[in-house]
């Protein structure tokens, strides 16, 4: 009888547990949607044109003291949305409005349902303001219709609020300061604390944010961040969607993140890491000053001045990167091209050199794309012809009142007083050969460069023009550094 137990148990299969239970991602997905189902999290903003019609029902009820407008279910709970929003009908908000708001209060309070309460502590996160009185009565009457539900939803959004203090006039300062003690990147930190959905675009996160721009600006000064922490702060305002990574918050915050990223190094430089982090970031999403980027235009000057200097850094590196291949690579370079990087770097260094740019042949161009900084893409192009080749770099200066090129091949040292017009320009997208050569005020070739001899001759040049004085020992490649 045993035996034909065991027998008949070993036909018997275990039911097959369908693909979609053991798929991670689908798992992950439906966990996160549960959670925010009964978190309360990831309020969406409703349509416009429904807010606007909400608004105006809103404000006739209002005028005739009708009280029954809340029975729509649908239209209360959009109501909070409404009144917080620019939709009222003579112009403005309702919520500026202090009698409609006391009587639209007491109306939510008066209806009693949770929905009702949880909208209206999303609508106070989407508007937030820490000095607006009116709004501070929502946060009041959101918070005591909360904590009477027994809604799961309710209950869990209050949870939220009693652990991270969301619905607290300070509760920005709060969430600012967790960031900052955590590890996690931005939308992570966001959908963990109850911000997600529209709340992670909403002016209290604005206002986290400020605070975290506060601390970026004294930890920067204190050179107390390294790389991956900087860009994990920066993360949070950062949303992903289509077609890409975009800026969170729009330009006027931007401007004040650039400002807070570049004023504490106007009397030093970062680490490179950190430097390299935030000219990343900012050309990305602000783009480079020297093309007339109008994200700059709400800069201030000191932090303009520091990004420009950066800037300047880049393109020399570029150009002296350029020289490098080009040396072990190209049959007709430059060999001298670390005599011509150290007179140029000498004068970058004591802070001499305030413009500088690139014009690339093609072919040139195409080559340098995987050891040339991410200005690259933005340098002009060199054209082909005229005695100019597609294997052609030319880097233009500025020195004081001089404007100088230097070509990649051999060739001149070409010297410009920039109060003549007929001298190169800086930051043009197209050049020809004859923008870059004709009518210098002085020319020298690069000869005798192991003696000092062509160095020897253009710093005495610029010296005359300038009053910048080097000895010839601070402009060889094993002269004075710092």
């Amino acid at each position: 009888m045993t035996a034909l137990v065991k027998q008949r148990a070993a036909l018997i299969r275990a039911p097959k547990v369908p693909d979609f239970y053991s798929r991670e991602p689908l798992l992950k997905g439906a966990h996160e949607h549960v959670r925010r189902m009964f978190s309360g999290a990831g309020a969406e903003v409703p349509p416009a044109e429904d807010l606007e019609r909400v608004a105006r029902e809103l404000w006739a009820a209002y005028q005739n003291r009708d009280e029954t407008w809340w029975r729509s279910l649908r239209r209360l709970r959009l109501s909070p949305w409404a009144v917080l929003g620019a939709y009222r009908p003579e112009g403005g908000a309702l919520g500026e409005h202090a009698g409609f708001v006391r009587w639209y209060l007491k109306c939510v309070q008066g209806a009693g349902k949770p929905r009702a309460f949880l909208a209206v502590a999303h609508a106070y996160l989407y508007y937030f303001h820490p000095k607006t009185a009116e709004i501070a009565a929502f946060r009041d009457v959101a918070i005591d219709g909360l904590r009477s539900s027994r809604s799961p939803r309710a209950r869990a959004f209050l949870d939220l609020h009693d652990t991270h203090r969301l619905l607290d006039s300070d509760g920005y300062k709060v969430i600012a300061q967790a960031f900052g003690a955590s590890t996690e990147h931005g939308q992570a930190f966001l959908d963990r604390v109850g911000l997600s959905g529209s709340l992670s675009d909403s002016a209290f996160v604005r206002f986290v944010f400020r605070g975290v721009m506060s601390d970026l600006r004294r930890d920067l000064k204190r050179g107390a961040l390294n790389a991956e922490e900087l860009e994990r702060r920066l993360s949070l305002a950062l949303r992903q969607g289509e077609p890409g990574v975009s800026f969170r918050f729009g330009p006027e915050l931007l401007g004040d993140l650039a400002e807070a990223l570049l004023v504490p190094f106007e009397e030093r430089d970062p680490d490179k890491e950190v430097k390299e982090s935030i000219k990343g970031f900012l050309l990305s999403h602000l783009g480079d000053p020297r093309l007339k980027s109008t994200g700059w235009n709400r800069v201030g000057e000191a932090a303009q001045r520091v990004f420009r200097q950066w800037l300047v850094e880049g393109t020399l590196e570029d150009f002296f990167r350029l020289l490098d291949q080009q040396a072990r690579y190209y049959e007709n370079a430059d060999r001298q091209w670390r005599y011509r990087s150290a007179f140029w770097l000498a004068y970058l260094r004591e802070g001499h050199i305030t413009d500088a740019w690139v014009a690339l042949g093609w072919k040139i161009a195409q080559d340098s794309r995987s050891y040339l900084s991410r200005l690259a893409g933005t340098y002009g192009e060199l054209k082909s012809g005229d005695g100019a080749r597609n294997d052609q770099a030319v880097l233009v200066l500025r020195v004081g009142n001089l404007v100088i090129t230097e070509w990649s091949h051999s060739s001149k040292v070409r010297i410009w007083s920039d109060r003549e017009s007929s001298g190169p320009q800086f930051y043009k997208q197209r050049y020809q050969r004859s923008d870059l050569v004709t009518g210098p005020d002085f020319e020298q070739a690069h000869h005798g460069a192991e003696r000092g001899t062509w160095q020897r001759k253009v710093e005495s040049y610029i010296r005359k023009q300038t009053g910048i004085r080097f000895s010839i020992r601070e402009l060889m490649p094993h002269g004075r550094t710092r």
